[in-house]
């Protein structure tokens, strides 16, 4: 039997954010440790809309959420797409538990596609409040999105 390995490089951008999971700070008052959360969810997000990278969305997603924004990245990477720009939040924190919360975020949308090789702008931002319902579940010492509803 003969065996025969191709030579494969693999180039790691050194400029590329590496997230870590965003631990519970038990100093905060639950509401806080949510908001934190849920903003650290935007920043491990939007950095998957610009790279196409989706290894750190399982330390902000489970469960069907995660599915769910990995095939959104998984789609923009095949049509040769990313997501740039920002929003602006409008949330509200509700505290379903101990163990339980949602954000509901009436944020005005500024993100637009862009061409994944020239960085070129696809569209341009629209500015549209859209609303969602974010909600988070505590996993150990944790908070997840576990569920995303639109209200478009």
């Amino acid at each position: 039997t003969t065996t025969t390995t191709e030579a494969t490089t693999t180039t790691i951008d050194p400029d590329a954010p590496v997230f870590e999971p965003l631990m519970i700070d038990p100093a905060l008052a639950p509401e806080a440790q949510v908001e934190a959360a849920y903003l650290h969810r935007w920043e491990v997000q939007l950095d998957a809309y610009r790279s196409g990278r989706t290894e750190f969305l399982d330390l902000v997603y489970a469960g069907e959420a995660l599915d769910s924004r990995r095939a959104e990245i998984d789609d923009l990477v095949a049509s040769g797409r990313r997501v740039d720009g920002h929003v602006e939040h409008n949330y509200e924190i509700s505290l379903h538990s101990d163990t339980g919360a949602s954000v509901m975020d009436a944020y005005r949308n500024y993100l637009v596609p862009v061409d994944a090789t020239t960085g070129g702008a696809l569209d341009e931002p629209s500015g549209e409040e859209v609303l969602f319902e974010y909600r988070m579940r505590r996993e150990g010492d944790r908070w997840v999105v576990h569920h995303v509803v639109s209200f478009r």
